[in-house]
């Protein structure tokens, strides 16, 4: 039977925890995370131009779509941001949040999203029968809980 309503991976609280980490480099690398996780919601002409054009609620917002498509490729190709991108995605709003925040639940999506294909996975390799595979991967999959 299917959980319908998981418990959220990802809250505005456990957002602000995590960039309140003294780790510079983990707060980096949380940031470029998510930023590439939104980049890749957006649509290819808009991860094309850097700019948000559909209004949608999926991607960044038209306020967000040039720095967040500019920050996210910068991720992509380097494996870190600058101080500045970090510092832009982490300064509090009005709201006294962090900018990113406000993308908590198409983060929590995709978190949802990659447990469930995950756990799929998982339970596609334990439903191999022994004899239709070789014996590393049989003393391999034994060592799985």
């Amino acid at each position: 039977m299917a959980i319908r309503n998981p418990a959220p991976l990802v809250t505005k609280a456990s957002m602000i925890g995590a960039l309140q980490n003294p780790n510079p480099l983990f707060i980096k690398a949380y940031v470029g995370r998510a930023l590439v996780a939104l980049f890749a919601r957006q649509t290819r002409d808009e991860q094309a131009t850097n700019q948000t054009r559909l209004h949608n609620q999926v991607g960044f917002t038209g306020a967000d779509g040039r720095s967040g498509a500019l920050s996210a490729k910068s991720f992509l190709k380097n494996k870190t941001l600058a101080d500045w991108q970090v510092e832009r995605w982490t300064r509090l709003n009005k709201n006294g949040e962090p900018r990113l925040v406000k993308y908590h639940k198409q983060l929590n999506e995709i978190a949802l999203r990659k447990r469930m294909e995950a756990a799929r996975r998982h339970e596609t390799v334990k439903a191999v029968e022994p004899e239709e595979m070789d014996a590393r991967t049989f003393n391999q999959m034994r060592m799985l809980p």
